[in-house]
């Protein structure tokens, strides 16, 4: 679920990442371990991967409903202002951000929106 310092979504479903954050924010932890970066004692990244996922789907929702093929949605979603939050000026991570998590939550929230999740 969590992956730092960007996240990884690679075959992902975004609506129940979503979800299962809410579950697990839910918890009273002290700590909590990501499968990748470093221990974290609050939930605000969690929240910033909610974010971005929220970000994506809402706009992709907003393409699909006004007929955009997967690749005119994929041009329409913006996530400028999330690069920058994950990556920061860092090439490498900027490069993890877009090919690891956004390629694939902007296709699956495409799934999504259409109703026709295929199983990765």
């Amino acid at each position: 679920l969590l992956v730092a310092p960007v996240p990884y979504g690679y075959g992902a479903h975004p609506g129940a990442w979503i979800e299962t954050l809410n579950r697990l924010m839910a918890l009273d932890a002290a700590a909590i371990v990501p499968g990748h970066g470093p221990v974290m004692h609050d939930w605000s990244y969690a929240k910033r991967i909610q974010g971005v996922l929220g970000s994506i789907r809402s706009q992709v929702a907003d393409a699909v409903k006004a007929g955009a093929t997967s690749e005119e949605a994929f041009a329409r979603t913006d996530v400028e202002r999330f690069e920058k939050e994950f990556a920061g000026g860092d090439g490498q991570r900027l490069r993890a951000f877009r090919d690891f998590f956004v390629r694939d939550a902007i296709n699956r929230s495409y799934q999504e929106a259409k109703g026709e999740m295929a199983e990765e």
